[in-house]
């Protein structure tokens, strides 16, 4: 992160004014347009902490971070615009940093990356692969003393892509595969279709699966790109649990793409902010675990030590 520009941007949102100026302008860019009637005249009410607007047709009053990540939220603007500026760096911030960086508690910074992380992921979500798909496995959390059966600490993923002429990735994705599509350390054909399905476009011209291909013929380029990915989250947020890792991974992705289309924003972090709906803490924690049926793998080394020991 550049501190002399993260500067810059704290004192020009230093104010409330200034920030609520700013998201009126990104929540509306065309101008106020009512949620329900969309009728583009309103009456200003400034009796709260943020202006309400109401529409001059159907009298239905808005806030602007109704309907956003943001709603129901008591921090000030500008500790939303700051977390919203660290988290659209490539270097990214973990809750302890950003705890400190704008004064609240790690509960209150955890959940509030994680709502940022929710409209990247619903963004995601939206943006298939198109073109040239190329899909590779990956993992994520290898274990130290490598065997053949998958350790609860590793994570598969599949790394898709969409190629250009010249095999360079354009649009990158990455997802866990689901316990289910899991055979032993590697994805099934199941989780390759699975993926395809979500996340590719049915008119993509060609996919290409590196599923049980050798070592040397899968994409290297995508490879590298899942390898990165468990760099950056091993540097950033010293390691994550299965439970949250595709949120972390939709993050990566989001800031990937946004780097390979030189248009990396703070402000189009703030829009996906307020296009999508926020995600409560009661909701996070109670996310299905993701963590796979390994049970084969501590029972196997069971056997095995009691066939040395006979």
């Amino acid at each position: 992160m550049d501190e002399a520009e993260f500067e810059k941007f704290c004192c020009r949102y230093e104010r409330e004014e200034d920030c609520i100026k700013a998201l009126f302008q990104i929540k509306w860019p065309d101008g106020f347009r009512c949620p329900l009637c969309g009728h583009r005249q309103y009456y200003l009410i400034r009796t709260r902490r943020l202006p309400l607007y109401e529409c001059r047709e159907c009298g239905h009053q808005t806030s602007l971070t109704a309907g956003t990540i943001m709603e129901g939220s008591r921090l000030p603007l500008r500790s939303w615009f700051r977390a919203f500026y660290l988290h659209s760096q490539s270097s990214a911030v973990s809750a302890l940093r950003l705890s400190e960086i704008i004064g609240v508690t790690y509960k209150t910074a955890w959940l509030l990356g994680h709502k940022i992380r929710h409209a990247m992921s619903r963004a995601d979500e939206r943006q298939l692969l198109g073109g040239l798909v190329r899909i590779t496995p990956a993992l994520y959390g290898r274990a130290h003393n490598s065997t053949i059966y998958r350790h609860p600490q590793e994570h598969p993923l599949l790394v898709g892509a969409t190629i250009n002429g010249e095999g360079i990735p354009e649009t990158i994705k990455i997802k866990q595969v689901p316990s289910e599509d899991i055979v032993m350390r590697s994805a099934s054909h199941n989780g390759v279709r699975n993926f395809q399905m979500k996340h590719v476009k049915p008119d993509a011209t060609e996919i290409i699966s590196d599923l049980g291909r050798s070592i040397r013929l899968r994409s290297n380029p995508l490879m590298r790109l899942g390898k990165m990915a468990a760099t950056w989250l091993n540097a950033t947020f010293k390691g994550i649990g299965p439970k949250h890792l595709q949120a972390y991974l939709d993050q990566y992705c989001y800031l990937t793409n946004q780097a390979i289309l030189c248009t990396p924003s703070v402000s189009q972090c703030i829009s996906l902010g307020t296009r999508f709906a926020r995600i409560t803490y009661r909701e996070l924690v109670s996310r299905p675990s993701r963590i796979p049926v390994v049970k084969d793998y501590f029972q196997v080394l069971k056997t095995n030590k009691r066939k040395r020991a006979g």
